[in-house]
């Protein structure tokens, strides 16, 4: 399943077995609720953009996801923000990854096999349960072109990020 824009979910049940990407949104993924069977041989989730600093995000509000897939289960080029739900992951490559940031504020992450957990930038974890089983980092934050934060960092993320909400802002590479 392939958006050219924005690929929006507000509930329903989803099973995909694709050769490439089971979920795809160019400008942003957001799912709101749903039942999900991924199976593919590349990505299970993908949000994909061309340096356009108000998208690339990926938002999990809610649903139960089961991701089997030969790349990441879950990856973005901005952002990937976990609001809820439940996510089983058998992955290949990350299981969660956001090249500039990853934040959980509830649900369940579960990848029991991956070879990085969760990796981006910078990593929040408010909330929700995190459990992983990976060939090399659990959780990999590597912090804008390796620097290190002093005064800590915001992601500047909205609390609802279906569309017509607030986007998050892209943060300074350093």
């Amino acid at each position: 399943i392939k958006s050219k824009d924005d690929l929006v979910v507000y509930s329903g049940e989803i099973n995909v077995d694709a050769v490439n990407n089971a979920l795809v949104g160019n400008d942003s993924v957001a799912i709101k609720s749903g039942t999900f069977t991924l199976k593919a041989d590349n990505n299970g989730i993908r949000c994909k953009t061309n340096d356009d600093i108000e998208k690339g995000y990926i938002v999990i509000d809610g649903g139960e996801y089961d991701i089997n897939v030969s790349g990441s289960a879950i990856k973005s080029d901005f952002t990937v923000v976990i609001n809820g739900g439940n996510i089983n992951i058998n992955a290949g490559n990350d299981a969660v990854h956001g090249e500039y940031g990853i934040q959980v504020n509830k649900g369940e992450v579960l990848a029991t096999k991956c070879e990085e957990g969760i990796e981006g930038a910078y990593i929040v974890i408010n909330d929700g349960i995190v459990d992983i089983t990976s060939s090399d980092d659990g959780v990999n934050a590597s912090g804008i072109g390796g620097t290190e934060i002093e005064n800590g960092f915001d992601m500047q993320l909205p609390d609802m990020n279906m569309p017509g909400g607030e986007r998050p802002q892209r943060p300074e590479k350093g």
